[in-house]
């Protein structure tokens, strides 16, 4: 519809009875006279993600909460949890895993540290290594494989080793390097896994807080599943072992 259209619609007498068809001849004269009015613009699509895979098991092992991998490793521990109710299980560790530095022995597990004692009591200590991967175990549901950040390990040392600068005995290439860097006596100790050997075995659950998010802003309490893994028997839910040092300075 032109301009002389909407001049000869205006003039007619009759016009403003008819309220409904005034409208529509409005929006027909604006939408012929100004084309882009109204028009819709594209909406613009974002692409789609697809499910989050399981995250890989070199993750960082000190996330809170939903730690990598924990995922994949909660659902092969889920396989156990009617083990719970019994208490303690045995079982053994398959593979012979990777050789340990301070001893050269192999072991499916490996942890060792380096520091100063007083007696029996460490003054100060480092952790020279400890496994990071994934460890294979035989249990009374069968063979599954889980993250060492979901295994807590109460073990006594394998080895225990005095060193000194300048020792000529028969010690390992990495405890004579750190000796000598270090210019000062250390004791090394060792802990592993080791393959065919039978281990005692418990779930347990661990409690940690997030921090604290709205509405309530109120710390939130989770609790992570974890695989206790000991070389005497738990009594009343405690090993006769202590905690080997990576797991007792756990952190969430």
């Amino acid at each position: 519809m032109d301009a002389d259209a909407l001049f000869w619609l205006l003039s007619q007498k009759n016009f403003f009875r008819y309220k409904t068809g005034f409208i529509v001849s409005l929006l027909l004269i604006f939408g012929s006279l100004f084309p882009c009015f109204g028009e819709k613009k594209p909406v613009e699509e974002f692409p789609k993600h697809s499910p989050r895979a399981p995250a890989g098991e070199g993750s960082p092992k000190h996330s809170p909460g939903a730690r990598p991998g924990e995922g994949s490793m909660n659902s092969r521990l889920s396989l156990l949890e009617e083990l719970r109710e019994r208490g303690e299980f045995d079982l053994k560790v398959v593979g012979a895993g990777e050789k340990a530095a301070v001893s050269g022995k192999s072991g499916a597990y490996v942890e060792w540290i380096y520091g100063e004692k007083n007696g029996d009591q460490w003054t100060s200590f480092s952790i020279g290594y400890s496994t990071d991967t994934s460890i294979k175990l035989i249990t009374p549901k069968g063979e599954i494989e889980i993250s060492a950040g979901k295994i807590r390990l109460f073990l006594k040392p394998s080895v225990s080793v005095f060193a000194k600068p300048g020792e000529k005995s028969k010690l390992s290439e990495t405890v004579k390097r750190i000796v000598e860097e270090e210019k000062r006596h250390l004791t090394f100790e060792e802990y592993r896994l080791d393959e065919g050997k039978t281990y005692f075995a418990r779930l347990h659950s661990e409690g940690y807080h997030l921090p604290p998010r709205p509405p309530s802003f109120k710390p939130v309490r989770r609790q992570n599943t974890v695989l206790q893994i000991s070389d005497t028997p738990f009594k009343e839910g405690k090993s006769g072992s202590p905690i080997t040092p990576k797991y007792k300075n756990w952190k969430y």
